[in-house]
């Protein structure tokens, strides 16, 4: 391609060839220079919002001043202190959450009262979907992060809580032996021949023998309702466990507690005797449920 241009008041006449190289490195050399005067601009540009005003830097080019460099630093290592210190709190809470399982596994619910453990646990809460992670700054996710460690730690504070109510509840429940060490039966619940007239009779507990002056203790935490002299039962001490349980320790020879005393669980009550309506030294226990006596046997964690 050849181009004609009339120059000067001769009307000289020149001409230029354009060829496709011509035309390509002159778009390139073109597009050089836009980049070289666009970078130029843009380098003084955000040292200008720097020096002038270091928002207009930061949302630009999320530039920071020394300055603010520093105190983002400082920010930093508070967060990470922060999120050290949750995880701290976390390890605390759940080597205590563990020792409460052992413990829990080790006293064994017992399946007539599994069925009526209340609802001791519980979650919710409002929903609060998360925010995409790909859009975040490092100390947004850093901010995000800490949060999520904080949540951890709360659901954990809130286990160890229900932990250590349903252990409550558990120890309420007459679930031990009151005789401790080896154990065995003179007589069970339920239909016996009466020892005294050799009639059929009504059992309503355990006969545990043992020497006198053997040491008997509560089967569940509570509070002492009865103490003292029965009729048919000697000596004698009941405790009220609360949601409708008690037991009954009766024949002993001596009392250890006092009425309206509150104990418990595995705490000594008295010594083993042959009071009140008795052939010979032994324990008798009773469990009583919302007044009905049941047998004592389907609740001990350890069967004699």
């Amino acid at each position: 391609m050849q181009i004609f241009w009339v120059s000067g008041a001769v009307g000289q006449i020149k001409t230029v060839n354009l060829t496709l190289k011509t035309l390509v490195v002159g778009l390139f050399l073109f597009a050089v220079l836009l980049i070289t005067l666009g970078s130029t601009l843009q380098f003084f540009g955000f040292r200008m919002a720097i020096e002038y005003d270091p928002s207009i830097a930061r949302r630009l080019g999320n530039l920071h001043t020394a300055v603010e460099l520093e105190n983002l630093h400082a920010l930093y290592e508070a967060k990470l202190g922060d999120v050290n210190a949750q995880l701290d709190t976390n390890r605390t809470k759940i080597k205590e959450l563990d020792a409460l399982n052992q413990k829990l596994a080790v006293m064994a619910t017992p399946a007539v009262i599994r069925k009526d453990k209340s609802n001791l646990t519980g979650i919710g809460g409002r929903f609060e979907p998360l925010e995409p992670t790909q859009s975040l700054s490092p100390l947004k996710l850093f901010s995000h992060t800490a949060r999520d460690i904080e949540l951890l730690n709360n659901q954990v504070n809130q286990s160890v809580v229900n932990t250590k109510r349903y252990m409550d509840w558990l120890e309420s429940k007459p679930i031990n032996s009151p005789i401790h060490g080896p154990i065995s039966l003179a007589s069970g619940f339920g239909a016996r021949t009466d020892p005294f007239t050799f009639a059929q009779s009504f059992h309503p507990g355990l006969d545990f023998p043992s020497a006198i002056g053997t040491p008997f203790f509560a089967a569940a935490k509570g509070k002492v309702v009865e103490a003292g002299w029965r009729n048919g039962y000697g000596n004698q001490i009941v405790v009220d466990h609360g949601d409708g349980y008690s037991t009954r320790y009766a024949h002993a020879e001596r009392l250890y507690v006092k009425l309206g005393e509150v104990v418990q669980q595995n705490t000594l009550l008295g010594a083993v005797g042959s009071t009140g309506r008795s052939t010979g030294p032994h324990l008798h226990y009773e469990v009583i449920v919302s007044g009905e006596k049941v047998d004592p046997i389907k609740l001990l964690r350890i069967q004699p």
